[in-house]
């Protein structure tokens, strides 16, 4: 199995899932032959020396990582939190995803109830599980190198 540094392909998720709100299309992408994870989408200097692969999309060698959405990391991990730290909240966080602003609105309430570090570190901890799934999934060693 090939390894994938745990580090890189989080902060790719997480640059992934960032610039969809955006409204930038961005994506991450493994070597499954090297364990490199490539981020594109980016007119960014300090991205210039990725020296991207020019078949990225279409070289089986390279795979697609999942964004947050797709491995049901957004509203639904947001819901879940709420309903075991502040079940008697979870009508009122319903309510701020049904407008703009939902995910300034969270945060300011988990401040309120000073969870909002608590927050992090769960979903820190979401997001590595769900990788690490994924990358058993793809025959790949999600690991710290």
């Amino acid at each position: 199995m090939v390894n994938v540094n745990k580090d890189d392909l989080v902060m790719a998720i997480d640059m992934v899932s960032a610039s969809e709100s955006c409204g930038i299309d961005s994506y991450a992408y493994v070597c499954t032959v090297t364990g490199k994870v490539w981020v594109t989408g980016f007119d960014d200097e300090s991205l210039e020396d990725q020296d991207l692969p020019s078949d990225l999309s279409d070289n089986p060698q390279y795979i697609m990582a999942p964004d947050k959405r797709e491995m049901d990391l957004g509203r639904d991990l947001v819901f879940k939190f709420i309903g075991e730290e502040l079940p008697n909240e979870l009508e009122r966080v319903y309510g701020f995803f049904r407008r703009r602003g939902a995910y300034g609105k969270y945060k300011r309430l988990l401040e309120q109830h000073q969870l909002l570090e608590q927050w992090h570190g769960h979903e820190e901890q979401e997001v590595e599980r769900a990788l690490e799934r994924w990358c058993e999934a793809n025959s790949l060693c999600f690991s710290d190198l």
